[in-house]
């Protein structure tokens, strides 16, 4: 089943069917449409299936304003970034003034009432651009989408400013319009950051923060800071979390994703500290450790190898 909507002029007239595919070759008559229409196709994701369709990028910039299907606009803005991404436009031309002006338009009227719209101005990752291709050249990939990252921020920083502004702290709740807000909120601070410097900004809702998705949130924007705000920030975040692996799991992440010129240095570091703490924290349990391997002929972990040579498991 593909659920089709055909979108009019300013969302005017749209027709909605649900037509079954059954044929390797169909063909489908729709009647009294006045005029030209975009057609939204996948509507709800309505099958399974990677759909390719050559839109236009005026078709996709109506998609995203007038198809009544939240899944079909945030698709466009997805299948329009990463066009713009995969044909390198930012660097080779500009980008199209009617594009510019529609982005702008969807931070202006943003809003947490629409659980759609942080995805819709959220950029694809670099993950998802990497499956829409056959071969992959990750230094020219990554860097077309940082191009295309920071022209978006530098493009609205007035924009995004304003929009973050427009959504004060309040204490944490588990409700939808919470969570858009936290969501929204988050994304723009991380395009503040890429702009330029915002560190006190950043810092700011780190401090204030009484839940971990706004932590994070900073933490995510401080990556687009210098090393003193990062490395200051995260040392924190460790002396408050050290004590729960999962979150730690999520502190090694940021450092290991954080753009420095010593990154394979840092990670070693952090993975000797890591160690470390694993060794402090066990130590008293050690003996029954050891026992589990033993017992049950288990290999002993690569990362716990080197504290061998140290003297810890000197019995093993």
């Amino acid at each position: 089943p593909l659920d089709v909507e055909l979108v009019g002029s300013e969302g005017a007239n749209n027709q909605i069917s649900l037509i079954d595919i059954t044929k390797e070759n169909q063909r489908f008559t729709f009647e009294n449409v006045p005029q030209q229409p975009v057609v939204s196709l996948l509507r709800n994701f309505s099958a399974p299936v990677k759909l390719k369709y050559n839109y236009s990028d005026r078709e996709l910039l109506t998609l995203m304003t007038d198809a009544t299907d939240a899944f079909a606009r945030w698709d466009a803005s997805q299948i329009l970034y990463s066009r713009l991404v995969h044909e390198h436009t930012v660097k080779n031309q500009a980008i199209d003034d009617a594009i510019i002006s529609q982005i702008r338009n969807l931070i202006v009227n943003a809003s947490p009432n629409e659980d759609v719209i942080c995805e819709m101005l959220r950029l694809p990752s670099f993950d998802t651009l990497c499956q829409q291709i056959e071969r992959v050249d990750i230094d020219e990939l990554y860097g077309s989408r940082e191009a295309l990252f920071k022209l978006l921020s530098e493009s609205f920083e007035a924009e995004w400013l304003a929009l973050y502004d427009s959504m004060p702290f309040t204490p944490y709740v588990y409700e939808q319009y919470d969570v858009n807000t936290r969501r929204l909120r988050n994304m723009s601070l991380a395009y503040i950051a890429k702009a330029g410097v915002q560190d006190e900004l950043i810092k700011q809702q780190y401090a204030q923060s009484d839940n971990m998705s706004d932590m994070l949130g900073a933490l995510k924007a401080a990556q687009h800071c210098g090393v003193e705000t990062f490395d200051g920030l995260m040392s924190e975040f460790e002396s408050k979390w050290h004590h729960d692996p999962i979150v730690m799991d999520k502190w090694f992440s940021l450092h290991a994703t954080y753009q420095r010129d010593d990154i394979i240095t840092h990670i070693e570091k952090i993975t000797s500290h890591v160690r470390s703490l694993f060794l402090c924290k066990f130590d008293c349990t050690i003996s029954r450790f050891q026992s589990l391997f033993i017992s049950s002929s288990l290999p002993l972990p690569t990362f716990l190898l080197p504290t061998l040579q140290s003297g810890h498991f000197a019995s093993l």
